[in-house]
């Protein structure tokens, strides 16, 4: 497990939570890329962009492994 694909316990709505988890790692000010866990499934995991100018996802897709140590989600 790594830092990306851990469960998220910060606050999605606070930039500096997330920035924990973002894998642009600070590289792109307008978008962040990140693992989330789905609400109602935890084993449900998602490969999720969002729009920094208005906080919105752009996009969200489901995925099985982590995209960064490879592991099983």
């Amino acid at each position: 497990m790594c830092q990306y694909c851990e469960q998220f316990t910060g606050d999605s709505r606070n930039r500096e939570d997330r920035a924990r988890v973002d894998l642009f790692q600070g590289g792109d000010n307008r978008y962040e890329l990140f693992v989330t866990h789905s609400i109602d499934d935890e084993s449900e995991c998602y490969l999720t962009i969002l729009d920094n100018k208005d906080c919105n996802s752009v996009i969200s897709v489901q995925i099985n492994f982590c995209p960064v140590c490879g592991r099983k989600l």
